[in-house]
């Protein structure tokens, strides 16, 4: 793949326009989000000489500023290959059993609705185990 190939633009005359220029300033002045890293497959994701990995590591368009999401397993690997590049590792941990708790609280004014909730998550203790994520917890409450 090329960094054609990851830019996304319907017209593609000016994909090419917008990819001649990022690479002609070495992606200064640009924001490359990466998301999912660890959805992709287990090649794409080691293989040293995958595009992503040239961007990420700083060996194609160095200027550029590189932005990775991914889950926690697979961000050591992005973290050891590129500890030197690295400017911030953040880790977002999620809700507490406790922050869950709260949250309901909050933002389920009404007892006998939250008691109905209470139930409901007693029933379906998976859909609890859900709500450790916050986004989750916004579209079950």
């Amino acid at each position: 793949k090329t960094l054609y190939d990851l830019i996304y633009y319907q017209d593609s005359k000016k994909r090419t326009l917008v990819v001649e220029e990022i690479d002609q300033l070495n992606g200064k002045e640009t924001l490359l989000l990466f998301e999912g890293y660890d959805e992709l497959p287990a090649q794409l994701q080691r293989d040293e000489d995958s595009i992503l990995l040239q961007i990420v590591s700083g060996k194609c368009l160095p200027e550029a500023t590189v932005l990775v999401t991914s889950r926690h397993s697979a961000s050591g690997f992005i973290v050891k290959y590129n500890r030197k590049r690295i400017s911030q590792h953040i880790e977002i941990l999620g809700f507490t059993k406790e922050n869950i708790q709260t949250y309901i609280n909050e933002n389920v004014k009404d007892s006998e609705e939250r008691q109905g909730l209470e139930r409901y998550l007693s029933c379906y203790p998976h859909i609890r185990t859900m709500m450790y994520v916050p986004l989750n917890s916004v579209i079950v409450v």
